[in-house]
């Protein structure tokens, strides 16, 4: 596995990859010039899943990034939260 640091908005910015260069596990910022993010996590099937909590503190999980515009829309709320 590797490290990579990467610097930016959008960007990922910390990961661990394995072997073959796939992100396994991550921190990506959600939007430009924001303070949030989210984890990004590859599962055994090769699809990345993306966790975050939206404006209204539910926590979240999709296979799509979320974007500033979406981050209240995308992806499924986890369990049973008042939303």
């Amino acid at each position: 596995m590797s490290q990579i640091t990467l610097e930016g908005d959008n960007e990922i910015l910390e990961a661990k990859k394995d072997i073959d260069g796939n992100v396994m596990f991550g921190l990506k910022r959600i939007g430009s010039g924001t303070s949030a993010y989210t984890v990004l996590m590859l599962c055994q099937a090769n699809t990345t899943y993306y966790i975050w909590v939206d404006t209204s503190g539910d926590l979240r999980i999709g296979t799509t990034a979320p974007t500033t515009s979406t981050t209240d829309s995308a992806g499924a709320v986890v369990g049973d939260q008042a939303a």
